[in-house]
């Protein structure tokens, strides 16, 4: 239900292909019927139908007036008229003629209905001359008897002395026919349009004609059935592949704009890895199973019920075999059900397990290396993949003998079909064209379940799929735009203030940050310097709100932050994480990702400032240089400069230096440092720093320790008066550079 909850985005054109597959459906359905004629009809009965003939000599015409009911006899002259008025009545033919206002199709079943006993009667002298020798004795017997009571001759004569003698025959032919029993329909009907052939013979027409016409037309309208199924099939192929891949491509977008809508609240929920697994290889699964769902689970029930239904109207006395063989193929499928689709599940939670050992070898290898652990590794990377071998191994076992049961199960249906409808044949109870009509039916119906059983190698993976995606789109961010934003405001200058701020990550018990207090004023450098663990980062990722405050404000300008969007506030905010992170581009692409709209100067100046300018230079490309995806293809120092450099070609109204520095060396962190000061002075500057010598000149330094602000001021008043501080300074200053203010570092 999951997944056929996604096919809600394209309901138009499932509704189409439904009725593409009712139309199919019923082409491939009435192939067989076609079959069937032209086995019966068209080869056994030279291409005649029924036992109305198109045309009929005025002799015959009055012969089947004798073995007919005068109310037939009225019928049977209003469905005649006379070829040419102008020949002679002696050998003038009649025509059949139906009156337009009537349904010709319903006259014609009555008509034959009228004429199929007379007619029969008619050829039955004829048939009894040219009997085969190898006729069976009984048969002969019974041929000859009725050919002996029913001779046309006498019963002119019986008529023409004693009219009344009509009725006494007609009660005759009925209980002749009547021990005939349920043979009695084929037997007429073979007769009949025997008879309606030597009609034919007999008024010069071409009978091979007839047959051909008959052959072709018949064939002409498999050939059309065929093609047109061929054509709903395509057109089907076409939408359904059209529509998953719609729904995989919507579920992207959804998966990807949920994902950017998450805090890092959110974030810490579901692994990199396991977002981009489920962003593509999830979702392909679920693309592939809409795909057998909607081209299998609609056709195949179609197909099965129409199958069923047209076998239950056939004359065969075969209908318990297709009762005992859905019955087995039910079983086959329950057995499936219940010991092949728990394997999927498990088989998916094992290649989630394969696929997370094999990526933490895969990032690991320098620290595997270093402590001499690739055996252990490799033993714990062959536990994990022989645990899928063999669930793998019983899954495919299992399906791989489901197929060859199901073949070998249309085969014995096959042969058990053929072996009771040649007995019939041989009592003349079924007819060739009805046996093989029926063995096309109960073919379908075998196809039909085992496509079904197809589905069930796509849907378990899927459903795994769905729920892990579903469990992304589910989750709902924390961190909410307001409902209505205070953005209007003209002139931002990025003063940002904490005021009582705590804060604890989702489902812990304690607070990380407890009762901040400090404001980051414009055109000053706000250091926060703390041990490791003290909460640094997770208090300047308040300011740009990738977490929300548990209780207290932090504003901008006066403002709380939560009371203005997301997308105003950190266009305000140039923020440099912890890990410098670039994008697969050039240079000048990520120097512009904060604002396409950037003049070449202003990006020169942002590497300037940030001292990438003269690395940036001595490449062939310069600003044009490829960068790799995670900038992989510069040092770690060039990566941060680049980074910081993206933040100041923003131009926004507050810094925030995440640990930024920490890859640069003390001459490149003091330009750097200094270029900032000179070149920024409209900003508020906020570094989180690990060294001393990158805060020192700090307007105000705030002291974290275990989450708490234990100090807060300049370098010299720290000194004075925060153990913590003095600790630190101590731990990476000598007792001269402390007496100098930081050396040539400061």
């Amino acid at each position: 239900m999951k997944i056929l909850g996604y096919l809600k985005e394209c309901l138009g054109s499932l509704v189409l292909v439904i009725l593409l597959f009712v139309l199919q459906v019923q082409c491939d359905l009435a192939i067989p019927s076609y079959t069937r004629d032209m086995v019966d009809i068209g080869i056994s009965q030279s291409g005649i139908p029924d036992a109305v003939p198109e045309r009929l000599s005025q002799q015959t015409f009055r012969d089947v007036t004798l073995l007919m009911p005068d109310a037939d006899v009225t019928v049977l002259a209003d469905s005649y008229r006379r070829e040419d008025s102008n020949a002679p009545a002696a050998v003038q033919a009649l025509l059949l003629s139906f009156p337009r206002s009537e349904d010709k199709k319903g006259q014609r079943a009555h008509l034959s209905e009228i004429l199929r006993t007379p007619m029969a009667l008619l050829a039955i002298g004829p048939i009894a001359e040219r009997l085969p020798e190898d006729t069976p004795a009984e048969m002969r017997e019974r041929v000859e008897a009725m050919a002996a009571e029913f001779d046309i001759t006498k019963i002119r004569a019986a008529e023409a002395a004693n009219p009344a003698a009509k009725d006494e025959i007609l009660k005759n032919v009925d209980a002749e026919f009547d021990k005939l029993g349920e043979f009695a329909d084929m037997q007429l009907n073979t007769y009949s349009t025997m008879r309606v052939q030597m009609e034919y013979k007999a008024l010069g027409m071409d009978t091979n004609k007839i047959q051909k016409d008959y052959l072709y037309k018949t064939g002409g309208m498999m050939l059309l059935l065929s093609l047109a199924s061929i054509i709903c099939g395509i057109i089907v192929v076409l939408l359904a592949s059209r529509a998953a891949a719609g729904v995989a491509r919507n579920l992207r977008a959804r998966l990807f704009s949920r994902v950017l809508s998450f805090s890092r609240a959110e974030t810490d929920k579901f692994s990199p890895a396991s977002l981009v697994t489920r962003s593509t290889n999830d979702i392909q699964h679920i693309q592939l199973a809409l795909v057998m769902l909607i081209r299998i689970a609609i056709y195949s029930p179609l197909l099965g019920a129409g199958a069923v239904w047209n076998v239950l109207q056939t004359k065969t006395g075969m209908s318990w075999i297709l009762g005992a063989a859905v019955g087995v193929l039910l079983l086959m499928l329950i057995a499936v059900n219940f010991t092949v689709i728990p394997k999927f599940r498990i088989m998916q939670d094992l290649l989630d397990r394969l696929n997370l050992v094999s990526r933490e070898i895969l990032t690991g290898i320098p620290v595997i290396r270093a402590f001499s652990r690739e055996k252990h590794e490799e033993k714990r990377f062959d536990t994990a993949s022989r645990s899928l071998l063999k669930n793998q191994l019983f899954v495919n076992r299992a399906m791989s003998t489901l197929m060859p049961l199901f073949f070998f199960f249309m085969n014995a249906l096959m042969v058990t079909i053929v072996w009771f409808s040649a007995k019939g044949m041989d009592t003349g109870s079924i007819r060739m064209g009805d046996m093989m009509a029926f063995i096309t039916y109960s073919m379908q119906i075998v196809m039909s379940f085992m496509m079904l059983a197809m589905i069930f190698v796509f849907l378990p993976r899927a459903e795994v799929a769905a729920g892990r995606i579903n469990e992304v789109l589910a989750t709902e961010p924390t961190v909410l735009d307001p409902p209505e934003p205070l953005d209007d405001v003209s002139d931002w200058k990025g003063e940002i203030a904490f005021s009582n701020v705590s804060f604890r990550f989702p489902g812990a018990e304690e607070n990380v940050l407890e009762n901040i207090s400090f404001t980051a004023q414009q055109g000053k450098t706000t250091a926060i310097l703390g041990g490791t663990g003290s909460g640094k980062s997770t208090l300047v990722q308040l300011i740009p709100r990738l977490y929300d405050v548990s209780s207290g404000r932090v504003t901008i300008d006066g403002t709380d932050v939560r009371d203005i969007s997301q997308r105003k506030l950190r266009s305000l905010i140039g923020y440099v994480p912890q890990k410098a992170v670039l994008f697969s581009g050039t240079i000048d692409s990520n120097l512009r990702f904060g604002t396409d709209e950037l003049a070449q100067e202003e990006v020169v100046r942002a590497a300037r400032i940030a001292q990438a300018e003269d690395f940036i230079l001595e490449k062939d490309e310069q600003y044009g240089s490829e960068i790799s995806q995670g900038g992989t293809n510069v040092s770690g120092g060039q990566r941060q400069r680049l980074a910081i450099a993206r933040a100041i070609a923003k131009n926004p109204k507050v810094f925030v230096f995440d640990d930024s520095f920490s890859a640069l060396d003390f001459k490149t962190d003091a330009a750097l440092r200094q270029a900032l000061h000179t070149e920024i002075s409209n900003a508020a500057l906020i570094i989180v720093a690990q060294r001393i010598s990158t805060v020192l000149r700090a307007d105000r330094i705030i002291v974290l320790d275990e989450g708490r602000m234990v100090g807060c001021g300049t370098h010299e008043e720290l000194m004075k008066s925060c153990p913590a501080y003095q600790e630190i300074a101590r731990s990476q200053l000598s007792d001269e550079e402390l007496s100098k203010g930081g050396g040539q570092n400061g």
